[in-house]
């Protein structure tokens, strides 16, 4: 079962390499292919330092096509730049693979260093996710997400005409090939920068209506998700979690 990870970035030279340098641990890891949307940061030149193999990327769901479509590997595992992985959630991740009728996992999110407000939008995110799956409809965002290839190419892949959620539309077509889980045991580590450049509330506002709309089916997105340029603050300011979290590999 070989393991292909797939990052989209976007001036990312501040998160990217705490991200590598969590995945160099991991000896489960077969390649890492980073989706790069033409960064003016030494994003690029971090990646290939650390052998990485960097194609042409786009929005999120463009980039995270592209690298799928370089990569060889069973599973295809979607991280987002701003994240930090153990490897207790890769061993999860092939764990769940081994059962054949299981096409996607996702995992809990946990923030690198939380907010009051960050936390609690978090964890009703994952009291969402644990309710609209129990009643077979799953939902999630992309910070995280292993995908059985196979599935993937049924699925044709991420949806590039959406301008949001279209890691939450991919999660309701997958759904037609097989089993997505949701898996709370075992968390991901995020960033919360959205909530450095956005009002939480609003935020999370705006992702509970492009929620709504792609379980319905709709393509609209009625408000587009932004790329942003995040601030160096934001990353200087999860230094001490982050080290905190890679000592305890």
């Amino acid at each position: 079962m070989r393991i292909s990870v797939v990052i989209p970035t976007w001036n990312e030279e501040l998160w990217l390499p705490r991200l590598l340098k969590s995945l160099s641990i991991i000896k489960d890891i077969d390649e890492i292919i980073v989706a790069d949307n033409a960064s003016r940061d030494r994003t690029v030149s971090i990646a290939k330092a650390q052998g990485c193999r960097v194609v042409r990327g786009g929005t999120p769901a463009k980039a995270r096509n592209a690298g799928a479509k370089a990569s060889s590997g069973d599973i295809l595992l979607f991280i987002d730049a701003d994240a930090i992985v153990t490897e207790d959630s890769i061993h999860a991740v092939k764990a769940h693979f081994a059962d054949s009728g299981i096409v996607a996992v996702h995992f809990r999110l946990s923030l690198i260093s939380p907010t009051v407000v960050a936390t609690l939008c978090y964890k009703m995110l994952d009291w969402y996710c644990a309710v609209i799956s129990s009643l077979g409809l799953p939902q999630g965002i992309g910070s995280f997400i292993a995908v059985r290839r196979s599935a993937f190419l049924a699925a044709r892949g991420f949806r590039e005409d959406l301008t949001a959620a279209e890691d939450v539309d991919m999660f309701r077509r997958l759904h037609c090939f097989g089993k997505v889980k949701y898996e709370r045991g075992t968390v991901v580590h995020v960033s919360a920068r959205r909530f450095v450049v956005e009002n939480p509330l609003v935020f999370s506002a705006k992702c509970l209506l492009w929620a709504a709309l792609r379980i319905m089916g709709f393509g609209v997105s009625v408000l587009p998700y932004q790329w942003v340029h995040y601030p160096s603050t934001a990353a200087f300011r999860e230094e001490l979690g982050v080290q905190s979290l890679l000592d305890r590999h």
